[in-house]
């Protein structure tokens, strides 16, 4: 590895022996003398280096700008302050302003050593740290949630819109919509996304446990209780836990809830003492959580509590333009997964997929295509590859008016388009599959 450090307000005797430290075949040096100003700095220099020494005496006559500027470009860089005693405030100044630390005049050549070697590590584990959260993105960042229709392209702007705001979220829909897609989302593209990002899932711990997965015990808590016990709060410091299904969740266990949220604080079971945590707390429900309220399943005060930013992510059957966008991504994944050469769908396998109510919703789509590309090797999807208790089901609207209006507009575009599919589906705001699947299903002679 070769490693640039940039020198700045240095005089030349500083300027030498800080070179003399290092190897330079490992290391280069760029200098900047104290009679230029920071535009005099390229920007490619401020990119490229991996540390800046700053000389006190340059702060103190041109300011911190050159500081915020290098930490702007390069977010991995550390600075380093060289300073003299009676210029100290200086140096603590410039810590605030993002200086990794400061060294003091005359020179320790084994700590200064130390020092700069501490802040290349600290260079190595930000590009590290940097390079993580850039693949988690691409594992689970908003980009790689299918959004094709409008409704679902509101849910990912208010996501994205709270994602770095420090408040609860409270995410709504039916089971299997993606609701944990997009907590993890949120807590991706927040200033938490290098810290841990923990779900727990209310439905699947039992009540006797919950307790003290979540706040950990201390020894003697209870029987078999032989040491202390870190609970999941712990471990999430700093981080985001994701509360799902918390309409499940006891009365017992909510009680607790509420308390760390409003005071930040918990008590081990079995402990005096409260620990201060610093969490995020986002929660999923798939049930009507004010209905719980009146029924008195659910605390009035958590609910509110958890509630100040709601978002609700419409049932697939709602978005059926992404319904083939989706089935797409599918194909996609399982075909790196299981090693074959699925291509896409017929228009018939299409219609078939757009015409299915989807009870199970994104999750039941999921786990069809998974199912075709099984037996599946290449080609195009057909009918004949649709599960059978999907092809059977048909999708019946429930109001005739609308369905007859729905009718109406569908041949009005038609005949305005000359029976294009592609400028109809336009002129209607849906796409060319959801089209198709209603000129089927409504029984329209296109000639």
């Amino acid at each position: 590895m070769h490693y640039n450090i940039l020198m700045i307000g240095t005089d030349e005797i500083e300027s030498w022996f800080i070179r003399q430290l290092f190897s330079a075949d490992e290391y280069s040096f760029v200098t900047v003398p104290l009679k230029e100003s920071e535009d005099d700095i390229e920007q490619e220099i401020l990119t490229d280096i991996h540390v800046a020494m700053v000389s006190d005496v340059w702060l103190r006559q041109r300011g911190f700008s050159v500081l915020e500027r290098i930490r702007k470009l390069n977010t991995a860089a550390s600075v380093i302050v060289m300073s003299d005693y009676r210029n100290i405030e200086i140096a603590r100044a410039a810590v605030k302003h993002g200086a990794y630390t400061f060294v003091f005049r005359p020179f320790d050549i084994d700590e200064l050593r130390v020092v700069i070697m501490s802040a290349l590590e600290k260079w190595q584990m930000k590009t590290r740290l940097n390079h993580f959260k850039k693949e988690e993105l691409k594992k689970g960042g908003f980009d790689t949630i299918v959004a094709e229709s409008d409704k679902m392209k509101a849910v990912i702007s208010s996501a994205m819109t709270v994602a770095d705001v420090d408040t609860t979220v409270l995410i709504e829909g039916e089971t299997g919509v993606g609701k944990d897609r997009i907590a993890r989302a949120i807590h991706l593209s927040s200033s938490r996304s290098d810290r841990p990002f923990i779900e727990v899932s209310c439905a699947a711990i039992p009540e006797s446990l919950l307790e003290s997965e979540l706040f950990g015990y201390v020894k003697g808590a209870y029987t078999g209780a032989l040491s202390n016990k870190e609970g999941l709060f712990a471990m999430a410091k700093g981080g985001t836990v994701f509360f799902n299904e918390i309409g499940d969740m006891p009365l017992s266990i909510q009680a607790k809830i509420l308390k760390l949220i409003e005071d930040k604080s918990f008590r081990m079971v079995g402990g005096r003492k409260e620990i201060v945590i610093d969490v995020r707390i986002l929660c999923a429900t798939c049930v009507y959580l004010k209905k719980a309220v009146e029924d008195g399943r659910f605390r009035r005060d958590l609910f509110y509590r958890i509630n100040v930013f709601p978002i609700h992510i419409p049932p697939l059957r709602e978005r059926r333009d992404d319904i083939m966008a989706l089935a797409r991504c599918f194909v996609d994944d399982f075909n790196e997964k299981f090693r074959k050469d699925v291509r896409g769908f017929t228009d018939g396998a299409g219609d078939i997929l757009m015409g299915y109510p989807w009870p199970g919703n994104v999750r039941e789509l999921c786990n069809t295509i998974e199912r075709i590309m099984i037996i599946k090797k290449q080609g195009n999807i057909s009918e004949d590859d649709i599960p059978l208790d999907i092809r059977q089901k048909n999708f019946v609207v429930s109001d005739s008016k609308l369905a007859g209006a729905e009718k109406e507009a569908i041949q009005d575009a038609l005949r305005e388009t000359g029976n294009n599919i592609s400028k109809a589906a336009k002129m209607l705001g849906i796409g060319r599959g959801a089209l198709r699947y209603k000129i089927k299903k409504y029984g329209i002679s296109i000639g």
